[in-house]
């Protein structure tokens, strides 16, 4: 009867190891499960360009207008934007110049200063014009400022757009677009 006792002991503690072990595997299954979850929402990681991926960044951007140049020399990215179409409104513009402001400030880690030029192209002689420039300095970036570019109404952006982005306008643009609303 002792062997009998020790047999149906050693069957318990088995059994319940089992269990034990079988309890611990799915708490772990679940904290995983939990932890993945949590991880879509976190902060993506900062984007650091280099020259062999600079372009592959900027062509996954949702622009409207053609990029003409780009230039990366050491924290400095230089991008210019053309215009060709007569019938481009600034609100076309500024979601340009938005797009890449978010992804070379706001997105990456490395870009320091971003200089963006849109620049007219006259599809009959092929001249090149500028019309509108920014200079954006990470010191002095605002998301407030970023989030107004984004859903600016006007054709005219507000003093702190103005200020904050180094934002300048060439006769050519206040000709064509002037003050007023569009």
């Amino acid at each position: 009867m002792r062997r009998w006792g020790l047999f149906a002991a050693a069957c318990i503690i088995t059994f319940g190891l089992v269990g034990i072990m079988t309890l611990v595997s799915a708490l772990h299954t679940r904290t995983t499960i939990a932890r993945s979850e949590y991880a879509v929402f976190s902060a993506q990681k900062p984007i650091n360009l280099t020259e062999t991926n600079l372009v592959d960044y900027l062509s996954e951007l949702p622009l409207t207008l053609h990029i003409r140049s780009v230039d990366w020399q050491s924290s400095i990215l230089a991008v210019d934007l053309e215009v060709t179409n007569p019938e481009v409104v600034p609100k076309e513009i500024y979601n340009n110049m938005y797009e890449i402001i978010h992804f070379s400030i706001d997105k990456s880690a490395n870009v320091n200063r971003l200089m963006i030029r849109f620049v007219a192209k006259d599809n009959w002689t092929g001249a090149k014009h500028l019309l509108l420039a920014a200079d954006v300095r990470r010191g002095d970036f605002s998301s407030d400022a970023l989030d107004e570019l984004r859903s600016i109404k006007s054709s005219s952006l507000s003093e702190n757009i103005t200020r904050t982005f180094h934002v300048s306008e060439t006769k050519l643009w206040q000709s064509r677009f002037g003050q007023g609303d569009s």
